[in-house]
């Protein structure tokens, strides 16, 4: 088990074997067998190795069950999969939507200690008042309010202790675990589950900074500082760290708070379509966009500002993905299957041969059966994530950062259709998407454009007469090599070194059962209750390999 080499410490095996005993619980002890760590699970388990399998509940809940249980980076783990409708089953999709993020408040004497090892001052000497009542608690962090001496309110982002050396083991086993997965169970291989990790492994990696987080909304708040209707809180530099967040305290009312909302006499359909075009505007213009825009991370301030937090999520689009992605839409908003299903050819990343009439038949299936629909009732966020599955159907891999916008629209439409039942998202999209377009029509941009082309071709130019001699030297020295990479073949060399070792351990105690017979014919040597010695020896080894032999063979599972 080569693939477990990211283990190392005792707690971090300690970790991974309470792990396994929490997956099989919950009814996976099929792939704790498969991946060959039956060793890891508690003697109780490993003997009631089938009970687990009469779980009344489907792969998705017992899923989000688990993750519930095993703590903050798996639910972490498995809000990131939500996100993935490209890989993972819609049903599976729609159990872990439903995971969480809450944890109980760690005491105000460890935010202080955390605060003061951080910033080395006192929160007494940076803070005019600190409530010491956490305003909200998460796996992550927790956040209290505060008034500077300035006079300005602020909350007070505070990291979990000991969160960072939890999650970095558990990045660690799950890393472990996709490989195990890739190399035992190859039907796996098609939700990818080592690049899940590796892109969890990135996420994870910028969430815990809180220096990232801040970064970001800086970032936010320069890019949208043209749109009057949009509220970024400010971040304070000088009482910020990567363990500590001190940010603007922007008090609003919750978009889903419509007696609020009605009771300030708040435009709510204005609203809604100001955040809808900051959203797309971050999208197609700035390209750079805030990926959980879910209901709690906006509110709406007295006079109809929206004010936007957390963003500790964001999403990043290239100019190439960006293009064929406001193409899609516009054949979307079009109902034109065809063209979005040509889009869509263009946005993956793999160059797998696919069927592309079946391909786009089955796209035209979804798209066009909105087509006549009422506004209410059609969701772009819903249709972009359909067509993404069928993609993932097909095996066509899409960028990832894709598929997180994928689904915050979703998020976006959803505050959007709170505020406003009748919103229309696609209609929004289209303008920013066709706007996008036309862009890329200007004189100027199909300049840079040529001029870019062309300083690629004169490099390929360049280069390719260096390669060819290259390549030439190679071959008239022999030394020209071709190397082919083989899949699937990792299990079946496993298997088979395991079967000729049992099989030349059988012959071993074979051979000691018929030495040790004829040396007890030959009654020859010391003897030991009337018996030869050597005889007897032989006899009880071989006793105790073939028992060993069988544990191994039932241990198992296979005979």
């Amino acid at each position: 088990m080569r693939y477990l080499s990211l283990i190392r410490r005792r707690d971090e095996l300690v970790r991974f074997r309470q792990v396994m005993a929490v997956l099989f619980r919950h009814g996976f002890g099929y792939f704790v067998y498969e991946l060959k760590l039956a060793d890891h699970l508690p003697l109780v388990n490993r003997f009631l190795k089938h009970r687990e399998s009469a779980k009344p509940l489907n792969i998705g809940e017992r899923l989000r069950l688990a993750f519930e249980e095993l703590g903050p980076t798996f639910v972490k783990f498995g809000q990131i999969l939500s996100t993935r409708v490209d890989l993972i089953p819609a049903d599976v999709v729609r159990e872990l939507t439903k995971l969480q993020d809450r944890a109980a408040p760690f005491p105000t004497n460890t935010a202080r200690e955390i605060i003061i090892a951080e910033l080395g001052r006192r929160p007494e000497e940076m803070f005019a008042e600190f409530d010491p009542e956490p305003m909200a608690a998460a796996s992550m962090a927790q956040v209290h309010r505060a008034v500077l001496r300035s006079g300005e309110k602020v909350v007070v982002k505070v990291q979990r202790p000991g969160i960072q050396k939890q999650i970095a083991t558990d990045l660690n086993i799950l890393e472990a675990l996709a490989n195990g997965l890739e190399r035992y169970i190859h039907e796996s291989r098609a939700f990818c589950p080592a690049d899940l990790v590796r892109f969890f492994r990135k996420m994870m990696a910028r969430e815990i900074d809180f220096l990232v987080e801040a970064r970001n909304a800086e970032r936010f708040r320069r890019n949208l500082s043209d749109e009057k209707e949009i509220c970024i809180p400010k971040v304070f530099w000088d009482f910020s760290s990567s363990r500590v967040l001190v940010m603007e305290d922007i008090e609003g009312i919750r978009v889903d708070d419509h007696d609020r909302l009605q009771e300030m006499d708040i435009d709510v359909k204005k609203v809604a379509l100001n955040g809808a075009r900051a959203f797309l505007k971050q999208v197609f213009v700035d390209k750079f966009f805030h990926a959980d825009p879910h209901p709690g991370n906006f509110s709406v301030l007295p006079d109809g500002r929206i004010a936007l937090i957390d963003f500790g999520m964001v999403g990043r689009l290239s100019s190439e993905h960006l293009e064929e992605l406001a193409g899609m839409l516009l054949a979307i908003a079009e109902w034109d299957a065809a063209k979005a299903a040509h889009h869509l050819l263009r946005l993956r990343t793999s160059e797998e041969e696919i069927d592309e009439e079946s391909f786009k038949s089955d796209l035209a299936y979804i798209i066009e059966g909105y087509s006549g629909r009422p506004l209410k009732e059609i969701n772009l966020g819903h249709i972009l994530n359909e067509t993404i599955s069928i993609a993932s159907r097909y095996q066509l891999k899409m960028p990832p950062d894709l598929v997180l916008l994928g689904k915050a629209v979703v998020n976006m439409e959803g505050v959007g259709r709170i505020l406003d039942p009748e919103f229309d998202m696609i209609a929004v999209a289209r303008e920013y998407a066709r706007g996008y377009i036309l862009s890329k029509l200007r004189p100027a941009q199909i300049k840079w454009k040529i001029e870019e082309m062309a300083g690629d071709l004169f490099g390929l130019l360049r280069e390719l007469p260096g390669d060819l001699q290259l390549m030439l030297r190679k071959a008239a020295k022999g030394r020209f090599k071709l190397e082919f990479q083989h899949r699937g073949l990792d299990t079946f060399i496993a298997e088979m070194d395991k079967s000729s070792n049992r099989l030349s351990f059988g012959l071993i105690v074979a051979a000691l059962i018929i030495g040790s017979s004829l040396v007890t014919l030959s009654d020859k040597g010391p003897h030991i209750l009337g018996l030869p010695l050597f005889g007897l020896a032989g006899f009880l080894l071989a006793g105790l390999l073939g028992l060993w032999l069988i544990f191994g063979i039932l241990k198992s599972g296979r005979l």
